[in-house]
């Protein structure tokens, strides 16, 4: 059903023959590619290097396309200027957590040198399922919050807002199905806790496993997936984010966390 969802979406939106995905090598961004590939769409995907640096991420990556047949292009960040980047990002966007930070930097970065029409991003999966600290074990102790609250964190999280921001000029789009296209978003908030993510067939905890489930075939081509945390950190980026903190001028009431510091940059905008 997902699959057919997001087909749905990708097809109404994108009318070119080829589909460029924002690639973090993880199951979100993959099931993206998969999903343009049935439609019978050329997949390139797209990833970063820092200052062309080579990471195991990158080289997954291009494992990756290789096995699925799909196109792999290589865009490389200058980091000269990272504290600029973030001031400016962090001035024109909502973001909420570390993740955000490091993604839409990315994507910051990389839409200016993307050339197809639509790239499709994986931005807010992690919400639909559950997956973000903001949950903790609410599942467990209440099952309608679950419900309601994923609802409420995505309505917060900016990300539709936050992708529109992103587009360089009117020809260029960033779109984000798990956060933009209400058909899939309806159809994943109206399931539980358990089935996004248990396994009935051992009752075992597998995160994201209906997403894993409509993908399986392709999954098993290429084996294991990693995790957009394992791009962040083989790229080196984990540690430039690391550093915001002790930058004044990013960090200009001298907070100890980067959410204390983020919650700060949006009380700026607003004038408060």
């Amino acid at each position: 059903m997902i699959d057919d969802l997001l087909q749905q979406e990708i097809q109404a939106n994108m009318r070119d023959q080829s589909a460029g995905v924002l690639y973090f090598n993880d199951l979100d961004s993959f099931s993206l590619g998969c999903a343009a590939g049935r439609l019978g769409k050329q997949v390139i995907l797209h990833v970063f290097t820092l200052n062309g640096a080579p990471s195991r991420y990158v080289e997954s990556s291009r494992e990756t396309a290789r096995v699925m047949r799909w196109q792999v292009e290589v865009h490389d960040i200058n980091t000269s200027i990272f504290f600029e980047q973030i001031r400016e990002l962090l001035s024109s966007l909502n973001l909420h957590r570390k993740k955000d930070v490091a993604m839409f930097y990315v994507a910051s970065e990389l839409m200016q040198k993307i050339g197809e029409d639509i790239t499709l991003c994986s931005f807010g999966l992690d919400t639909l399922f559950g997956l973000t600290s903001s949950f903790k074990r609410i599942h467990r102790s209440n099952a309608q919050a679950f419900f309601s609250l994923r609802q409420t964190f995505l309505e917060r999280s900016g990300m539709p807002e936050n992708c529109v921001a992103l587009q360089p000029n009117a020809s260029t789009k960033l779109f984000a199905p798990y956060a933009q296209s209400q058909v899939v978003i309806k159809n994943l908030l109206a399931r539980n806790w358990r089935e996004l993510n248990v396994n009935d067939s051992d009752s075992r905890v597998q995160l994201k496993i209906a997403i894993r489930r409509e993908f399986d075939r392709e999954i098993a081509c290429i084996g294991r997936i990693d995790t957009h945390s394992r791009a962040f950190k083989s790229s080196g980026l984990d540690l430039l984010i690391n550093e915001i903190p002790k930058n004044r001028s990013i960090n200009f009431q001298m907070r100890r966390s980067l959410v204390e510091i983020l919650v700060d940059w949006r009380l700026r905008r607003s004038g408060r």
